[in-house]
């Protein structure tokens, strides 16, 4: 029984992925047309990437 729920999670994790990754690509601010939109779409962009860093060193630090 443990060998056929492990091979179930195995199987169904790449679907699972699949669709939380189609859920996700809809909530990106996407690149604007103007000037402005894309100014903000830089700034939010550069915002993700501060607290990826911040995270990975607070959980680095961690484990």
């Amino acid at each position: 029984m443990t060998i056929s729920l492990l091979l179930s999670t195995i199987i169904l994790i790449p679907f699972y992925a699949v669709f939380c990754i189609k859920k996700v690509s809809s909530l990106h601010l996407t690149r604007g047309v103007t000037d402005i939109r894309t100014k903000v779409y830089d700034l939010h962009m550069t915002i993700l990437y501060i607290c990826i860093v911040t995270g990975l060193m607070v959980f680095g630090a961690i484990f």
